[in-house]
């Protein structure tokens, strides 16, 4: 398996449960972990609904 590493990645060795080593990138980490705790939202803040009616205006400028 390739690990498709780039100079400069920053690197975790961890031991899985079953007693074999991985090696992974860190951005590959970041990757599976974002959007991990998305259920946990229950609903859409102020802050969001203003935030996203920005980005809106933001594109229809574009």
């Amino acid at each position: 398996m390739a690990l498709h590493l780039q100079e400069q990645d920053d690197l975790v060795f961890r031991i899985r449960a079953d007693g074999t080593a991985e090696v992974v990138s860190a951005s590959i980490l970041a990757q599976q972990g974002r959007g991990l705790f998305g259920h946990l939202k229950v609903e859409d803040s102020e802050t969001d609904a203003f935030i996203a009616e920005r980005h809106a205006e933001a594109g229809a400028e574009g």
